[in-house]
């Protein structure tokens, strides 16, 4: 795709952005997630581990105490246990299952139906005996914590995409205000009004900077073709002269012609330069029309203006 124009270039980068903008978020929140449930895991692990205690000490008995202990503990107190057989009969914990959890770590939701807890991790494994321990930790500080973060996403990062639309179309706007007033301006001059000039905006800028140096460039143009035509008119001017001395020694000339013939030509000579001279005097006319016309507005046109109104 080639950047042709304004509003191409903008749309391009307004792309870019919000695809950035986007997959910043969807990274932020899926890292966020994988961070929490590796702490979560880790967590649960260590309990798992204490509870379920060495390969030569998990006598039911044991497993039970040490149940009840992790349980009457403030720390795990947020902890979920449960004990069954190979029947899967429940033995012992504080929870229920709904569903039989695979062995190792998986992911529990509030379909689960485990009260108090929307999301959280699990740690299945199997302790001796034909019975097996499932442990399980909330990774939510508080219930639909994870939806009320995704609205915290969606509004910082919707924030800031309106913020940079808004700006780009601002953007935009300015910029294609500042080229129609320049295309406005050469319009004008390529239809005649050589006076025409950019509107310059007081408060300066690159923009103004630029309008200065296109005016300047305007009024050296206008200087060059006034020194062309002053060129012409002075030519004219001194060509009229020779012209009207050689009108007037054909004139006498004619009067000593000795043949019709000679008289004839010398007449058509004098009628060439009666129409040389009409045309350099029709020239020097226009020239002098054209001046003042032009000179009060050129000298208007000094003046800086801003946006179409005379600073003076």
């Amino acid at each position: 795709m080639r950047f042709r124009s304004l509003r191409t270039l903008t749309g391009a980068f307004l792309l870019a952005f919000l695809v950035a903008t986007i997959g910043t978020g969807v990274a932020i929140h899926g890292i966020t997630l994988q961070t929490i449930e590796r702490l979560v895991d880790r967590r649960i692990l260590v309990v798992s581990d204490a509870i379920a205690g060495v390969p030569g000490d998990r006598r039911s008995a044991d497993v039970f105490r040490r149940i009840d202990a992790a349980m009457r503990e403030r720390d795990t107190g947020d902890i979920g246990l449960l004990l069954v057989d190979a029947n899967g009969r429940r033995l012992g914990g504080n929870i229920t299952l709904s569903r039989r959890l695979p062995l190792g770590f998986s992911t529990i939701a509030r379909d689960d139906r485990i009260a108090g807890l929307s999301a959280g991790r699990a740690l299945v494994r199997t302790v001796g005996g034909g019975m097996t321990l499932t442990t399980v930790a909330e990774t939510e500080p508080f219930d639909d914590y994870n939806a009320a973060r995704t609205r915290i996403y969606l509004i910082g990062f919707g924030s800031i995409v309106l913020i940079v639309i808004g700006g780009m179309v601002f953007f935009v706007v300015t910029i294609g205000r500042r080229i129609s007033e320049t295309r406005r301006t050469v319009e004008a001059i390529i239809d005649g009004d050589m006076t025409r000039r950019v509107p310059i905006h007081p408060s300066g800028g690159e923009f103004a900077h630029q309008a200065m140096a296109f005016n300047r460039m305007l009024d050296r143009i206008s200087d060059l073709m006034a020194s062309i035509s002053n060129v012409s008119n002075d030519i004219a001017h001194d060509l009229r002269t020779p012209l009207a001395r050689l009108r007037s020694q054909l004139a006498l000339t004619v009067r000593r012609a000795e043949t019709a013939a000679q008289r004839e030509d010398l007449e058509a000579a004098i009628a060439m330069s009666d129409e040389l001279l009409a045309m350099f005097a029709a020239m020097l006319r226009i020239a002098e029309v054209e001046g003042a016309i032009v000179a009060p507005r050129s000298r208007r046109s000094m003046s800086p203006t801003w946006f179409g109104r005379s600073a003076t």
